[in-house]
């Protein structure tokens, strides 16, 4: 992680989790993905005002050897260099998962290391405090252990960099939580 991104990306993953308890009590209306991701690119324009925050970036414009038409959700640009792909998933999303836009940055990984790659993982369900148990410790923390996701012949590493917590009210006993995973 670098640093001039470390405490941007927490303080996103906590930003993100204060959203979804805030657009859960005033809406009924469950938010996308697409709409989750535009919130991600204001809290990264205040947070580092220099860089330039691009949606659907293609892989191999930032990795030449990339085959296919994959794309990042978000791309960080600082100095017309990439510094930073994220990826944003929805808990519930059926189109894959956050497993499968791991494997895609690790492609990337692979290709350029100096390339930061995040999944951050938003859950628009509440959970219980240690909820998702492979991810969070039981005082809803994160669980800061290197994982290991095999895909037949190709093996992901990641690490649960953040979980952030927030309640939707006073009156809550579930909350909202948003888990940034760091592509290895």
């Amino acid at each position: 992680m670098k640093p001039v991104l470390k405490n941007t990306i927490h303080g996103l993953v906590r930003g993100m989790a204060y959203w979804l308890a805030y657009i859960s009590e005033v809406s009924k209306i469950k938010f996308t993905e697409a709409e989750s991701i535009g919130e991600i690119i204001r809290i990264l324009q205040v947070k580092i005002p220099n860089a330039k925050i691009d949606r659907e970036v293609n892989y191999k414009d930032v990795c030449p050897s990339i085959k296919g038409n994959q794309r990042a959700d978000l791309g960080i640009f600082i100095d017309d260099k990439c510094q930073c792909l994220i990826e944003v998933k929805l808990n519930d999303n059926t189109n894959g998962g956050f497993k499968k836009d791991i494997k895609k940055l690790t492609q990337i990984k692979q290709a350029d290391s100096e390339i930061d790659c995040y999944v951050i993982l938003l859950y628009r369900n509440s959970c219980q405090i240690n909820q998702p148990e492979e991810f969070v410790a039981p005082d809803g923390k994160a669980l800061k252990r290197t994982l290991t996701i095999n895909f037949g012949k190709v093996s992901c590493k990641v690490r649960v960099r953040r979980v952030s917590n927030a309640l939707c009210s006073t009156r809550a006993n579930r909350m909202k939580r948003v888990v940034c995973f760091e592509v290895l």
